[in-house]
């Protein structure tokens, strides 16, 4: 066997994939150890709400307190889940700590640790529809996007949703998969269902994927029951007295709960308010909305909306560029100031990025035909892809025509489903280049370095400075300045 071959059998191995979780491991824990509180991605918004659930045992907030409304109409947002739960280690950590900077990395910790579930839950699933070498690759390439370590070590509900993103698409696969087996697999079936039904109520935004989940499952039965001498009824009954009675009675309590809280959330919201996520100024005074951020921005902006150019296909063009280039930059927490300090991608690894992502699209489309023939899995994946990147764009496209201004455009909004969009672009290389193994690892490796130029916590270290990093700490700000100094001369700009 060939030094490439073996190569690629080497990028394929357990071995691997044990040093990427390493390396997404180190760079967002040093993430974590080494930023100042609040970080950009909403961090204080996100403690705040944690803290005020650590003051009740509810997980429901029924009466808002005057000082909360910076928070927004708590009493109607239906992703309060993560919050909930992550105030329980929050009462811990200040049981343990005295100091404000160890409760904050702790909490840290652990959202570093569901996005590392979630990588790997996700190579569970990638294996199903790609070689190890390909998945384990793609991967790698995932863990360097500058924006990942940088999401995963902070505290920010995206990071569970990452993690139950990956964790439903893996129920269902494994309940279609047994169904080819002929078994109704009810276990999977509630599972997958109900916790779709929770992720919602940790960021609203997974409500696309719950839908696409619920078509899917819905698509599997249909088809399993409509082939001849199938007997849907039978075999679901056979499943279910095959379960222990304790099972039995756990599964109709976690179907119980995840559909009443569903119900008392969303299912109440529309029928009070007419909206899945009632507006602030619905449900609280405007005066009082208006110290909450994010809703007083949009509404100075629609006061001042001057109906610019609502071309779809020019805000696509614009929308794409902003989450590409979202995914690729660095930005900084405020600290005690007002400001945010964005550093936009360093020029050889926005450039590689683009490139190889705008080749590799293109070779997924040319070779869609042959990649996605006899891979149901792989069009389940897409299909969850594509039903939250147009979920998501519909909303931004929304507001933008409302406010006349272009908010909420994130790379990061992406992550929780770019592992399936970086295995399709590597697809769409591996088909042009099957037989040629040698041109295979010597592109993997050319990428691999442009990517060193910027990737995973590389941008954040170049850019950084001392306002960035936790006041008081001089062993932390001593190691990033010396870090700068090896990854300074090396760095590309121009």
């Amino acid at each position: 066997m060939g030094i490439y071959k073996k190569s690629v059998r080497l990028i394929g191995s357990n071995k691997f994939f044990y040093l990427i979780i390493l390396l997404f491991l180190l760079e967002s824990i040093w993430i974590a150890i080494s930023s100042r509180y609040p970080m950009a991605f909403d961090e204080a918004f996100h403690l705040g709400i944690i803290q005020l659930h650590a003051s009740q045992w509810s997980p429901f907030i029924t009466n808002q307190a005057p000082l909360t409304s910076k928070y927004g109409a708590l009493t109607t947002d239906p992703s309060y889940l993560y919050h909930y739960l992550m105030s329980w280690p929050w009462r811990l950590v200040n049981l343990l700590f005295k100091s404000d900077t160890y409760k904050i990395v702790s909490l840290r910790f652990i959202d570093i640790g569901l996005f590392a579930w979630g990588i790997i839950l996700y190579r569970k699933l990638l294996l199903k529809v790609a070689s190890p070498a390909i998945t384990n690759a793609s991967l790698l390439f995932f863990v360097l996007v500058p924006v990942v370590p940088l999401l995963a070590g902070q505290i920010n509900y995206d990071n569970l949703v990452f993690l139950l993103t990956a964790l439903t698409m893996l129920l269902a696969v494994n309940f279609s998969e047994k169904l080819k087996k002929n078994v109704v697999d009810i276990k999977l079936l509630i599972l997958g269902f109900s916790i779709s039904l929770l992720a919602c109520l940790v960021k609203f935004a997974f409500l696309p994927i719950l839908s696409a989940i619920a078509l899917y499952f819905a698509y599997c039965l249909f088809k399993f029951a409509t082939k001849p001498k199938h007997s849907f009824r039978k075999a679901l009954k056979l499943n279910w007295n095959s379960l222990s009675q304790w099972r039995q009675i756990g599964l109709i309590v976690i179907f119980l709960v995840s559909v009443g809280l569903f119900i008392r959330s969303y299912g109440v919201n529309v029928i009070v308010y007419d909206n899945l996520v009632p507006q602030c100024n619905q449900v609280l005074s405007i005066s009082e909305c208006r110290s909450y951020g994010p809703w007083n921005r949009n509404y100075n902006d629609f006061l001042n909306n001057k109906n610019n150019d609502i071309n779809p296909i020019k805000y696509t063009g614009g929308w794409i560029y902003g989450m590409y280039e979202r995914l690729f930059f660095t930005i900084n927490g405020p600290g005690n100031t007002a400001n945010y300090t964005t550093v936009y991608p360093l020029p050889v690894i926005g450039i590689t990025a683009a490139v190889f992502s705008i080749i590799g699209i293109l070779l997924f489309i040319r070779f869609s035909k042959q990649i996605l023939k006899k891979n149901n899995l792989l069009v389940f994946y897409l299909f969850v892809t594509f039903s939250y990147i147009a979920a998501l764009w519909g909303r931004n496209y929304h507001d933008f025509v409302h406010l006349g201004q272009v908010v909420a455009v994130n790379g990061r909004y992406l992550v929780l489903i770019l592992p399936v969009i970086t295995v399709a672009i590597a697809l769409g290389f591996q088909k042009l280049l099957a037989s040629h193994t040698k041109l295979k690892f010597i592109l993997i490796v050319m990428a691999l370095l442009f990517f060193l130029e910027g990737g995973g916590p590389i941008t954040y270290i170049y850019a950084s400075n001392q306002n960035w990093y936790w006041p008081g700490n001089n062993l932390v700000q001593n190691i990033n300045k010396s870090a700068q100094k090896v990854v300074k001369p090396w760095v590309i700009t121009w």
